[in-house]
């Protein structure tokens, strides 16, 4: 079994699964505990659920660590 395909800036929630020749696009967001059976090819989707479906599309994917708020993406910015 081949191993999935991991896109630049993907978020992997805590206690998500990802398996099966899959493909995961730039700056996606797969939310905790979400099992990822299938590719999603859309670069910025939010990924969550059992079995994982896109609950939200943005181009810009954000990331916060220490109070500090980064952008990720086509035309990021952090004027938000």
């Amino acid at each position: 079994m081949a191993a999935p395909r991991i896109g630049d800036n993907v978020y992997i929630g805590p206690g998500a699964v990802l398996y099966g020749d899959i493909e995961i696009a730039d700056n996606c967001y797969i939310g905790a505990n979400a099992v990822v059976n299938r590719s999603f090819t859309e670069p910025g989707s939010v990924i969550a659920g059992v079995p994982a479906r896109v609950v939200r599309h943005d181009d810009r994917v954000w990331w916060q660590k220490n109070g500090l708020r980064r952008a990720f993406g086509p035309g990021a910015s952090d004027d938000r």
